[in-house]
Parts: C-alpha cells; structure tokens; sequence
C-alpha cells in the first residue's frame, strides 16, 4: 500500500509539472536533453547502420541493404528535422512507459526502440528500421483506452523486430526489378504481388505483437478487438455528436435554419472493403485473424500504467490537433474539432480564440475568392460534421466577414486585455471595411433604421380614428404582407445587418468601426487592393533596400538531385553541400556586417532544449506562411511567435535553400545518327553529350513575423552547376539587398 501511495503521489507531482492552463493552452512542447536523433549527422546514421549489414550478405542484396539505409536515414533525417516531431514530453513519456511495460521481459529489445510524438491529426503509428517508432498525436486523440494504444505499440514493435521496413524494400525492388518469381509478372501481378506482401507483414505483427508482447501484459484482450473499429472510423472526428449551430452564433447573429441540412450524410465505412491494392488487410480480416487468439475468460485491464495520465494525454492531443488544423489550413475541421472540445471539457478561452483565428481567416480567403481551396465540399463529407461545411458554403462574403467581426469582439469583451483577441477584431473590422466596403450605414442600428418607420406607424393605428374613419383591408392586408416580407428577408438574406445591434452604444466598437472607415476614406484604390507591393523590379535592385541590421536564417534546405539515379536524390552530396550552403551564408554575413544567427538543429547543443522548441516554432509559422502564399490571412500562431522577437532581438526571420538537378541526356543515339550523317557537327554533339546539363532553383524569403509581411521573396533559375562562385553571387545579392539601407 506505501509504494502504490508513493507511485500515486510521483504520477500526480508529473503531471503537475506538465499541467497546461487549458485557458492558455501552448502548443506540447519538447522536454529534457535533446536524442541524439535529432543532432547527431545525417552521414553518421547512415555509416553506423550500414556497419549493421551482415559479411554474409553479398552482390544485389548488399547493393539493396546499402541503399535502404542510405534513403531511410535520410528520409527519417527530414521527419525528425521538420519541426513536427517532440520528445520528453508527456505524451512521449506515457507512450514509453507503456513500452516498457510491454517489453519489461525483453530488456535487449526494449534498449534498441524508442518513441517520439508527431504533431499530425491522422491516425497512425509507424516503426523505422532504426529502432524508432513514431506515435501521432491523431492516435491518441481516438483510441479509446490504453490497453487500445499498447497493442498499436506492440504491432509497431513487430515491425521492427522482424525488420519488416528492410524486408519490405528488398521485396519491392525484387518485384521491380522481375526477379525471381516476378520474372514474368506483368505490371498489374507486380502491383499485387507487393499489396499481398505488404499484407502479409500486417498480419505478422497483428499476430506476434499479440502472442510475444500484449497476451500476458495484463491488458484487456478487447482492446485489439475494438481498436480495429477505431481505424476503420479513423477519417472522421474523433467523436461524433450533432453541430449545434449556436456554436458560432453570437448575441446579434444567429445562423439561419436554411443554412442547415436536415440530414447529415452516413458514414460508409465497411469493415469488409476490397483490399486487393491496399497495403494493409481491410478491418474485418484483421479482426478475424485476432478473435483467432483471444482468451475468451479475458480479466485483463483497460488502464495499466495510469488513466488519468490517458486522459490528460489525449485532452493535450485533441487540443494539439485544433492548433494543427488551424496551421494547414483546414478551417472547416477547426471549427467541428474545437466544438467537440467544448462538448467534451467545457468552454474556454482557448477554444475562443481558436474559433476566432478559424473565422478570420476563413474570411479573408472568402475575400480573396480562393476559400474553396481550403474547405472541403460539404457533399464529400461523412458524418456530423458536414454540417459545419455546409453552413461555409452557404456563407455569402457579408455574412463571414460579420461574423469574424461579431464573435471575435464578442470574445474581446470577455477578456478585455488580451492583444490576440485585439489583433483578430482590428483584422476583421479591416476586411470587413476594406474588403466588403461595408459601413455603419449598411447595419440596423439598434434597431432604428428598419423600425422607426413601423413604430410610428404602430403609434398612429393605436390612436382612435376619426368618427368614421378606418382603414381600408386592402391597405391593412398589404401592410402586414410587407412587414411579414420584410422580416422574412432580414432573416435569410440580410439577417448579418442585425449582428452589431448589441454593440451600437458600445464606445470601443463604433470607434474601431469609424476609424477602420476612415482609414478606408483616406487610402488610394491600390492601398485598398493591397497593390503596395507589385511593382516589378530587376533581382537586385539598389533601390529597394531593406536596411535591416539583424536576422534569424532558419533551416536552410539543400537538396542535390540526379535524373540519372534509381531514387534521385545523391543523399550524401546533398548533406555536404547543404553544410557549404550554410557556411556561405555566414560568411556572406559576416563580410558585410549583417548580425545572422541561423538555427538548425544540427547546431543545437543537447541541452538547449528550448532553442529546439523555439526553432520547432519558427518552422511550423514558416510553413503556414509559405501556404498562405499572397492570401493576407495572419499567421494562426502569432501570439505563439510573439515572444521570440525580444528573446533573438529581431522580428526579421528567414527562409532558403537550393534544389539542383543533374538532367538526364536524352536521345542520345538519334543525336549521334543525326550527327553522323551531317559530320561537321559531330564534335558539337559529342561535346554535347559529354557535357553536364544542370538545372537549378534558389529561393530566399524575409519576413517580418510582428505582421507576417514577406519583405524578400527572390526566386532564382538558373541552368547551371550548383557551383560555389555562382551560389556565393546569388547570395550576396540576396542578404545584401536584407543589410544596405
């Protein structure tokens, strides 16, 4: 009893530590001292796991396992280093506690794996080939116990175990390349060939994460069972419960009743799909094949290590995946899994503001007629949450930009300090103002400008007619025909002009409308437009200078490819030359005194745990900015971002890197023929030929996080060798244009 007290009181001083003010909710973070995963060289990975490659494995297969390491480093290189991944985090920790459960008999094994999070709502789970498995957050916000994610984290075991990912390549180069029996396969018996073998591993690690790990682990044998119908339901929201559409009304602002559908669609997943291409057995197969091996007088447990540890873990991950789909984009699943936040835990600040940051910048995508672009079609949505997409779709221009207006203050009033909130409403009071040319005058205030009219008429129906006098039916009749119309139209088609009736006596909210107005009045047309910024000019152009004294590079990107290679990408040429890439970079700076830090992971120490946080960070604003393209949507994370411009004393962040191809000589003999037959050209062709034909492509972008401005965004092509010299020109023009003044 006094060491499961004092477990008690461990677990609840953990989670403590790791509490989050669900108010203020931050994005997870990573925690402790960095993996070695995540800073030790791209090159070295790959060195060590090549040393792994049995003396026994000779001609094609050491070919084979060689490059499989070389592109399966590299490739787990890029997911550790796209800011998407965390570690030390709660939810890292409770996913490894369960693995030590499940392998406390397999010390060995259990030294080889380890698991980090992905910051990603789809629901999966994958093993590499060194010994990581990866665990993303879409998981834990759907599985429906803990019990449900040791089994996934037993079948992600398997695959590693028994090599699977290696196993999995060979085969798929075996089947390509017609060997042995795909000698004479055609390409429809290749393709089927690789889908049974891909099968037929899924089954493996069904079957042995099973019998080897989870059988005598103490879990409920349920738990694989039921964990089949979360991945076949694995596409919809994490619950579904009917959109009540008051979730985005406000005090003046109610959705109308034609914008609903009376019927949502049903959902269609079967658990007996054809899986003749898939790689994966469809649901009922792998039910199946488990019932095969359960104990029917199962006792086992739905929670080992600690429920209420789940249940934060999958609160932290379902709050996780609103920010997610705010940073993609995806504005119509923000708005459904914010809503079942609130159905689940409660009303929040978070939730707020995340609805807030959704409407905005739903409405200036309206604005700029692109938001199509990131809503789903309502008819291709399954599930309650259709509905969420059909009220979009049904939004006129007027009444979005209204209802960004009306809830975003709305929320402003109940936290009246808070400058995110503040930012969104002085946002969306612009594109409503600048965007929609709306005005006080288009709006009823406080009732005045439809009702005065009907008032008065009221007061003199109410007042006894002279002696005799009446009015007709017909007027009478065609009166209230009128005003039965007239509410009707206010209701469906105009009902946003009544949104800001609550607010008409509200002094900060007529301020910010008149002075957004008057903004408005004293712009040119080009200013309205946002045309600020069009003027075309030369790649470098003495005349537009930024003056700017201090940046913060993040992660630049080199990558060298080769048309003339199996996968095309030289992995080990683009490492080295993504270093020289950064060393050019600095040592530009430094020539023309330019302060540039550049923050790489690479370059972490691992105890700098918070510059991997903030670095993370900086990756995930890029990444929605690059998205956003010209749409002047704000950036979801702005009040995230904020504090990094005091910690690196500048506002200015930026993005580069290089592509260079080495093209493939076509038709060559034709050319030589050709050549041949016309002999005097014979010595250009042949040098043709033996010449290099490169084609390059070199970006750079400046921006200014404090608004999300692109102050720089250069793109370079050019069709040569990604030579130094040239790099180093295309360079200095670019930080050069960031420096001079």
């Amino acid at each position: 009893m006094k060491l499961k007290a004092a477990l008690l009181i461990c677990l609840s001083i953990s989670l403590q530590a790791y509490a989050q003010d669900w108010n203020y909710y931050t994005p997870i973070q990573s925690k402790g001292l960095i993996p070695s995963d995540f800073t030790e060289a791209y090159t070295n990975k790959y060195e060590r796991e090549r040393e792994h490659i049995g003396d026994d494995v000779k001609g094609k297969d050491l070919e084979r396992q060689n490059n499989f390491h070389l592109r399966s480093e590299y490739f787990v290189d890029e997911l550790l280093m796209s800011g998407d991944v965390i570690f030390g985090d709660t939810i890292s920790d409770y996913c490894n506690r369960i693995l030590d459960h499940l392998l406390k008999d397999d010390p060995g094994l259990r030294h080889k794996l380890r698991i980090y999070v992905v910051k990603s709502p789809d629901v999966n789970a994958y093993a590499t080939g060194n010994g990581i498995i990866f665990i993303n957050l879409g998981l834990v916000a759907q599985v429906e116990n803990e019990a449900q994610l040791a089994y996934v984290i037993a079948h992600e075991v398997i695959h590693y175990k028994n090599e699977h990912v290696l196993n999995q390549y060979i085969e798929e180069e075996k089947i390509r390349d017609g060997e042995d029996l795909y000698r004479k396969s055609n390409r429809t018996e290749k393709m089927n060939a690789l889908s049974t073998y891909s099968k037929s591993q899924e089954l493996e690690a069904d079957a042995d994460g099973f019998r080897l790990f989870f059988k005598n682990s103490g879990y409920t044998h349920r738990a694989p069972v039921y964990v089949m119908d979360v991945l076949q339901y694995s596409y919809l929201p994490f619950d579904e419960i009917p959109f009540d559409s008051t979730f985005l009304s406000t005090e003046g602002m109610k959705i109308p009743s034609s914008y609903l559908l009376k019927n949502t669609a049903p959902i269609t997943a079967e658990a007996d799909y054809d899986d003749s291409q898939s790689s994966h057995p469809n649901i009922k197969t792998r039910k199946l094949e488990i019932l095969k091996r359960l104990n029917p007088k199962d006792t086992g447990s739905a929670f080992l290590i600690s429920k209420s540890t789940f249940d934060y873990c999958q609160r932290l991950s379902r709050y996780e995946i609103s920010r997610l789909y705010l940073n993609a984009g995806r504005y119509g699943q923000v708005i459904y899994n914010t809503f079942l936040l609130k159905e689940e835990y409660g009303t929040d600040r978070y939730q707020q503001l995340t609805i807030a940051k959704a409407l905005n910048a739903a409405a200036v995508y309206r604005n700029d007629g692109t938001l199509y672009k990131m809503m789903l079609d309502w008819k291709d949505v399954e599930g309650e949450s259709q509905q969420v997409f059909h009220i979009f779709d049904e939004f006129k221009g007027e009444d979005l930009n209204t209802l960004a207006v009306a809830y975003t203050y709305q929320a402003y009033k109940e936290y009246p300090n808070d400058e995110a909130f503040k930012k969104l409403f002085e946002k969306a009071f612009y594109e409503l103002v600048f965007e929609n040319d709306l005005k006080p005058g288009d709006y009823v205030s406080a009732a005045e400008d439809s009702t005065t009219i009907n008032k008065l008429s009221s007061l003199l129906d109410s007042i006894n007619m002279p002696s005799g006098g009446k009015r007709s039916s017909k007027i009478s009749n065609i009166n209230r025909k009128k005003k039965a119309q007239e509410t009707m139209e206010l209701a469906e088609e105009d009902y946003y002009k009544a949104a800001f009736v609550p607010y008409w006596n509200d002094s900060l909210f007529m301020a910010t409308f008149e002075e957004t107005v008057d903004q408005y009045n004293q712009s040119s047309y080009r200013e309205r437009k946002g045309y600020s910024y069009t003027k075309r000019r030369k790649k470098y152009d003495p005349n537009y200078s930024l003056g700017v004294d201090s940046i913060l590079i993040v992660s630049p990107d080199y990558v060298k490819l080769d048309e003339r290679q199996k996968d095309g990408i030289k992995y080990l040429t683009t490492d080295e030359k993504l270093e020289e890439y950064k060393d050019e970079l600095e040592k530009i700076a430094a020539d023309i005194n330019l302060n540039t830090q550049i923050l790489d992971y690479k370059n972490i120490s691992k105890d700098d745990v918070d510059k991997f946080n903030d670095l993370s960070l900086m990756k995930n604003w890029i990444d929605e900015r690059l998205m956003h393209e010209n749409v002047k949507a704000l950036v979801s994370d702005f009040d995230n971002i904020e504090p990094l411009r005091k910690k690196y004393g500048t506002k200015y962040i930026s993005y580069t890197g290089n592509l260079s191809l080495r093209v493939k000589e076509n038709n060559v003999v034709p050319k030589l023929i050709y050549s041949t037959i016309l002999f005097p050209l014979l010595p250009f062709t042949i040098a043709s030929l033996v010449t290099p034909e490169y084609q390059s492509f070199n970006y750079f972008f400046l921006f200014d996080i404090s608004n999300g401005n692109a102050l720089l965004a250069e793109y370079n092509y050019y069709q040569t060798s990604d030579s130094k010299d040239y790099l180093h020109s295309i360079l200095y023009n670019h930080l050069i244009q960031v420096k001079a003044k």
